[in-house]
């Protein structure tokens, strides 16, 4: 995990990480712009990419080509306005989450591909596989598992976005079955706005 390190490039990143056997990408909240093309190249083991919260505005063609089936690519809270159309063109089976208001045109996915399109505000109430409800905790989220759902690897919760002056109640663990959260007054001073 990467997350929180002000880095602006991911391919200088993920060429450090190729001789592994990595299965998850983690990088919230860094400084990262672009996508670029083959950024993900030899890290055929990945089951998640995670780059939610960057400044993120353009991917670049290819830039997802080599990653297997199956993959949970979670790119929400970038401010993603060019993608190409071939972008997602080698993905298998994979569930992507981004805001997509910016982008004109959206690229066509291919077949078992899904995209969960989600607004800026987050106004309604969203479904996630419990790995991105953790990271939703730290945007203003809470958080309830529900049950799994046939042919998913992974169980699944429902997110809404805790209102103005208030944050979530705790924090998520591995217990996803258990979980059950709300959003709670904020400390006086502390939040004027969703934590």
């Amino acid at each position: 995990d990467i997350s929180f390190n002000n880095l602006t490039s991911l391919q200088d990143i993920v060429a450090v990480l190729h001789e592994g056997k990595l299965k998850t990408f983690t990088a919230v909240n860094n400084k990262f712009t672009v996508v670029p093309a083959g950024a993900f190249q030899g890290l055929t083991t990945l089951v998640s990419v995670n780059l939610m919260g960057n400044a993120i505005t353009d991917i670049e063609s290819k830039a997802f080509q080599t990653l297997g089936e199956r993959i949970e690519l979670n790119l929400l809270g970038n401010p993603l306005r060019k993608v190409p159309s071939d972008a997602f063109r080698d993905l298998k089976y994979t569930k992507i989450y981004l805001n997509c208001a910016q982008i004109s045109p959206f690229p066509s996915l291919p077949e078992g591909v899904t995209a969960m399109c989600l607004p800026d505000s987050y106004s309604t109430p969203i479904d996630v596989f419990c790995s991105v409800a953790t990271l939703l905790l730290t945007t203003g989220f809470s958080c309830q598992a529900k049950t799994q759902l046939l042919g998913l690897p992974q169980k699944t919760c429902r997110c809404n976005r805790c209102p103005n002056g208030t944050k979530p109640s705790g924090k998520l663990t591995e217990e996803w079955e258990n979980l059950d959260m709300g959003c709670l007054p904020c400390p006086a001073g502390r939040c004027t706005a969703a934590a």
